[in-house]
């Protein structure tokens, strides 16, 4: 089904968006940035500045 992969597609690429907006203040690589969307992960600075 070739709606189903474009949509699969656009879900990453809006997800890597996110997390590379989300990163940017930190200065992390756009890799690590869809690591992190990917994984769920959160970076430390990212987990204090929440605590606060």
């Amino acid at each position: 089904m070739v709606y189903g992969t474009y949509s699969k597609k656009r879900k990453l690429y809006l997800k890597a968006q996110a997390a590379r907006s989300e990163l940017q203040a930190i200065g992390a690589l756009d890799l690590e940035a869809l690591f992190a969307s990917s994984e769920r992960a959160k970076w430390p600075e990212i987990l204090a500045a929440g605590a606060r």
